[in-house]
């Protein structure tokens, strides 16, 4: 049914309750599906919160190890000054064995010299 804008129709009050009965059940088609777009965007919103929540909850964990790490790296760091200390120490006392090992050294030649003077010295006699 092509009317022209502004021209008058004549309808029987049976067929205006008609088109106003479509028009409704129309309207009603529409906000349904707006409240399902509404429903859908909240159902949206929630999802992404709970993204959001777990993002959070992540970065703190990050946070957390991170900061354990840095806590494992100064007990390696003091660890490692402890077994650097050790390794001087034992430096220093490897040199104090050497420097005995001379003086033992010496002393046995010492002792061996003695030994043989002491068989000249029977010899003699």
């Amino acid at each position: 049914m092509a009317v022209k804008k502004g021209a008058w129709i004549k309808v029987t009050n049976e067929e205006f309750q008609k088109l106003v009965l479509e028009k409704l059940v129309s309207l009603e088609s529409s906000i349904k599906d707006l409240e399902q777009g509404q429903n859908s965007l909240v159902q949206s919103q929630n999802s992404l919160v709970q993204g959001q929540s777990s993002l959070v909850q992540g970065q703190n964990s990050l946070v957390q190890g991170q900061t354990e790490i840095l806590a494992e790296i100064k007990n390696l760091k003091e660890a490692d000054a402890a077994l650097l200390d050790l390794v001087e120490k034992t430096y220093h006392e490897t040199e104090k064995i050497s420097r005995l090992e001379a003086k033992l050294d010496a002393l046995n030649d010492r002792t061996f010299e003695h030994e043989a003077d002491i068989r000249l010295l029977k010899k003699a006699k």
